[in-house]
């Protein structure tokens, strides 16, 4: 699973950085808009260019439950992990270096839910839930690409939301605390997300 998302980081890098000096060769764009991908869903996002090096994005996503599924190990028990999200969010990216408006710091907040269900194989009576339901939480990340350009957009994301953590439920306790010390399930959540779109 680590490999497969550090894979694919490398590859939406090596595809976003080149293009960045392809795209976006028309004037200055006052607005963006953007469809996106990510851990978390699929995403629209609308920018608002206050100048050069700041632009406001406010993004609506989600998938549906069942979206997401994977294998995961807990307490000696193998686990089916579905999941479900629905979210939106508003966002400042700064581009803090003049001669390098392909890059970008961004901070934000995000409200919404994320929703797991983890069946264990062999034994579907023994279900255990992990929802993210604190609101808001934050955003911390740095991006690429998505310069305040008229014209095709590509960019790329990465950073983290912090959270509260979730709150797990289910009918064995020391199954719950293997979840709840898990990396997946923790208050800190990685996200990488791809986008293209339109400056105009």
């Amino acid at each position: 699973m680590r490999n497969l998302l550090l894979s694919s980081l490398c590859v939406a890098a090596a595809v976003t950085v080149p293009n960045t000096a392809l795209a976006n060769k028309g004037d200055h764009a006052r607005y963006s808009a953007q469809l996106g991908v990510s851990p978390f869903g699929g995403a629209v996002n609308l920018g608002y260019n206050k100048n050069k090096r700041n632009t406001i994005v406010v993004a609506f996503g989600g998938a549906p439950m069942g979206s997401v599924s994977m294998e995961m190990e807990f307490n000696n028990k193998d686990f089916t992990v579905e999941g479900g999200t629905s979210w939106m969010g508003a966002f400042w990216n700064h581009r803090p270096i003049k001669d390098a408006d392909w890059f970008r710091a961004n901070v934000g907040f995000a409200t919404g839910q994320i929703t797991n269900e983890l069946t264990e194989k062999g034994n579907k009576n023994n279900v255990y839930s992990a929802e993210w339901r604190n609101n808001p939480v934050g955003y911390v990340g740095v991006g690429f690409g998505n310069r305040v350009k008229e014209g095709f957009m590509i960019g790329f994301d990465v950073g983290a939301l912090f959270t509260p953590g979730p709150q797990i439920r289910g009918p064995d306790s020391a199954t719950v605390e293997a979840i709840e010390e898990s990396i997946f399930f923790g208050p800190v959540l990685p996200n990488g997300q791809l986008t293209v779109g339109w400056g105009f």
